[in-house]
C-alpha cells in the first residue's frame, strides 16, 4: 500500500508539539516567577476555548478563541480580572446552555 503512515504522522505531529511547548515554557520561565500556581490565570480560558470549539474542529477552535479573547479583554476593561473571567464562565454556561454540541462541532 502506498500512502501516508497516519499514525506516524499523529505521533511526529505530538511530538513536534510537545518540543515546542518545551522551548516556549523555557523561554517564558526566566522573565516570569515560575511556581505551583504558575498558568492558573490561563487554564479557564484554554478550557473554555476548547469547550466552546468543539473537540476536533479547527473552525471551531479558531471561532472559540476569537470569543473568548474578545470576552475577556472587554471584561477586563469593563470589569475586574477576576470578575473577567467569571463573565467569560457565564458566557460559556450560556453557549453551552443554547448549544450543547459547542459551537462548531467536528460530527456536523
Amino acid at each position: 500500500l502506498a500512502g501516508i503512515d497516519v499514525d506516524h504522522v499523529r505521533a511526529l505531529t505530538f511530538g513536534m508539539a510537545a518540543a515546542s511547548v518545551a522551548v516556549a515554557g523555557s523561554l517564558l520561565v526566566p522573565t516570569l516567577v515560575a511556581g505551583t500556581q504558575s498558568g492558573q490565570g490561563l487554564m479557564l480560558a484554554v478550557f473554555a476555548a476548547a469547550v466552546l470549539g468543539g473537540l476536533g474542529s479547527a473552525s471551531g477552535a479558531i471561532l472559540a478563541g476569537l470569543a473568548v479573547g474578545v470576552v475577556l479583554s472587554l471584561g477586563r476593561i469593563w470589569l475586574e480580572d477576576g470578575l473577567a473571567h467569571a463573565a467569560l464562565a457565564l458566557v460559556v454556561l450560556a453557549v453551552l446552555t443554547v448549544r450543547p454540541r459547542a459551537l462548531a462541532d467536528a460530527r456536523g
